[in-house]
């Protein structure tokens, strides 16, 4: 996986201001239902998804390269978090608060247990199975 390096990203979430200026330099387009919008600043997308006007799976592309990719795959892609190694890439569903959520990327359900949005035992489902367990459990099986 090719990654995205300017210098060296903050590693410690607590320091926020270092991390909205890492994200500020990246300038991108995403997508926003069937519409192209940007340019923004990837930190301005990740206060659109913290502030719930957009999935951790919205669409984007940084100026001046060619792929789209997810933003929860963008920030790996920039090294900004540690994340867990061997997400799958799956279509789950997430149980919370008494409703069903989803379809959306495991990595997307991570991006919120980092955040604290959901406890890290959040029940979760493949898309197309019946088979709710931990998320956790996703990362300790091989075949999810």
């Amino acid at each position: 996986m090719n990654r995205i390096r300017s210098s060296r990203p903050p590693r410690d979430q607590g320091d926020a201001h270092h991390l909205a200026e890492w994200l500020s330099r990246f300038r991108c387009f995403y997508y926003n239902d069937e519409d192209v919008l940007g340019p923004v600043t990837l930190w301005q997308v990740r206060e659109m998804i913290d502030a719930d006007l957009l999935s951790p799976d919205v669409q984007v592309i940084i100026e001046g390269t060619d792929s789209w990719y997810s933003y929860v795959e963008m920030e790996q892609r920039t090294n900004i978090h540690d994340v867990p190694s061997g997400i799958p890439k799956l279509a789950c569903y997430y149980f919370f608060r008494e409703h069903v959520y989803g379809p959306m990327s495991l990595s997307a359900i991570f991006y919120y247990i980092r955040l604290g949005k959901l406890p890290s035992d959040v029940p979760v489902c493949q898309a197309g199975t019946e088979d709710w367990k931990c998320a956790a459990d996703f990362l300790r099986s091989e075949n999810p």
